[in-house]
C-alpha cells in the first residue's frame, strides 16, 4: 500500500489470490470478526476547489469471502481537505452479517447493509468510534469522559442503543460472536498479559507480558505473538501462541516465524 494505490490479496485454499487493486490512495480493507465479509472504500476526485480542497466520490464495496466476489457497492460524496485528510471516508468495521460501519473523519458515522440504503447513526460521537474495534452486534465508541469503550445496537433509523461497556478502548479485539473481548491492560508505562473480558468476569492469558494480540479463532481461542531474539543481534522471531479464552492456558500455534512482521508486533 502506498499513497499512489495498492494491491490486496486473500488466502483461499492455502493460496494467495487477488482481492482487489486500486489507484485510490491509502485504502484499507476490513475483515469481519467471523471472516465471512470484507469491505473497503475507494475514492475518485470529482472537482478540485483549490490546492487543498477537493470534492470526492467514495464507493463503499462489500465482498463475500465464501462466494469470492463483490456483492454490492454504494456511493457517498464528501469534501476532503489537505493535509489532515479532513472529510475522508473509510471503513471502520464489518458486522457478522456483512453490515458495514463507515466514518467521515471526526464528523459522521454511517451504517450500510449491502442492498439497503446508507443510514446516518445518531446518539454517538463519530470521532469516538475511530480506533475502536467495532462490536460484531453493532458499533463501539469511546465515552467523552472515562475509560474503556461503549458498545451498542443500531436501530432501523440509525439510533444507537447502548448495550454495555468494555475495560479498554484501543487495541482490543471482539470475538466473532461478540460475547468476549480480549485486550492488553496498560498502566504506568507497563504492558500486562492479555485479558479476556466477558460479562461473567475476566481471564488472564498465561503468557508473559510482552505478548501482542493477533486475533480470534472460531473455537473460542485467541492467537497472540511473542517476540524472541536469536543469537544474532538483529534476528527476530515471532512465536505464535493459541490461548483458550475460558482457561487462559496457551500452547504453541505452528512453527516460529523468522523475520516476521505481524500486526501489533513488538519492535
Amino acid at each position: 500500500m502506498t499513497g499512489h494505490g495498492s494491491t490486496w490479496r486473500i488466502v483461499r485454499g492455502g493460496r494467495l489470490v487477488p482481492l482487489f487493486a486500486t489507484r485510490s490512495p491509502y485504502v484499507l480493507p476490513v475483515l469481519s470478526a467471523n471472516g465471512r465479509h470484507v469491505a473497503w472504500a475507494v475514492s475518485q476526485t470529482l472537482h478540485r476547489d483549490s490546492r487543498f480542497v477537493t470534492e470526492q466520490a467514495y464507493t463503499l464495496v462489500a465482498y463475500d469471502v465464501a462466494a469470492g466476489q463483490v456483492i454490492a457497492s454504494t456511493g457517498l460524496t464528501t469534501t476532503v481537505t489537505c493535509c489532515d485528510a479532513g472529510g475522508a471516508i473509510r471503513v471502520l468495521g464489518v458486522d457478522a452479517d456483512g453490515t458495514v460501519v463507515a466514518l467521515r473523519t471526526d464528523d459522521k458515522i454511517w451504517r450500510w447493509h449491502p442492498g439497503s440504503a446508507v443510514v446516518l447513526l445518531t446518539g454517538i460521537r463519530a470521532g469516538g468510534a475511530d480506533g475502536v474495534d467495532q462490536w460484531p452486534g453493532g458499533v463501539s465508541w469511546r465515552p467523552v469522559r472515562g475509560e474503556g469503550a461503549f458498545y451498542g445496537r443500531v436501530g432501523a433509523a440509525g439510533e444507537v442503543v447502548r448495550a454495555g461497556r468494555v475495560p479498554e478502548s484501543e487495541g482490543g479485539r471482539w470475538s466473532p460472536d461478540g460475547t468476549s473481548y480480549v485486550y492488553q491492560p496498560f498502566s504506568k508505562g507497563t504492558d500486562h498479559a492479555p485479558v479476556v473480558w466477558t460479562r461473567d468476569g475476566r481471564v488472564r492469558l498465561h503468557v508473559r507480558h510482552l505478548a501482542r494480540i493477533i486475533g480470534w479463532e472460531p473455537r473460542r481461542s485467541v492467537i497472540v505473538s511473542v517476540a524472541r531474539r536469536e543469537h544474532q543481534p538483529r534476528a527476530r522471531v515471532a512465536v505464535l501462541l493459541r490461548c483458550h479464552a475460558r482457561t487462559g492456558a496457551c500452547e504453541r500455534a505452528g512453527v516460529p516465524l523468522h523475520g516476521a512482521t505481524l500486526p501489533e508486533y513488538l519492535t
